[in-house]
């Protein structure tokens, strides 16, 4: 059986994640993260992004900038 991840390959693509901190929001930027995009984090002031920048960099090696913005 094929899985996501062979048949997408995101490197070198940004991807921007809105709600970040969230839940949805952390399995989307772990999963894209995983398949080998950047990410920019974007979540309102008062969020907190505790670590998962570097969590995410730490685990798979790709560019995260993280922005507080109430879009």
């Amino acid at each position: 059986m094929t899985t996501i991840k062979e048949l997408s390959n995101l490197t070198g693509r940004r991807a921007l994640i809105t709600g970040a901190t969230g839940g949805l929001g952390k399995v989307l930027a772990d999963t894209l993260a995983e398949l080998g995009a950047d990410l920019i984090l974007v979540d309102r002031p008062g969020s907190a992004f505790d670590g998962l920048r570097e969590n995410l960099i730490e685990r798979w090696g790709v560019k995260v900038e993280c922005q507080l913005c109430d879009l």
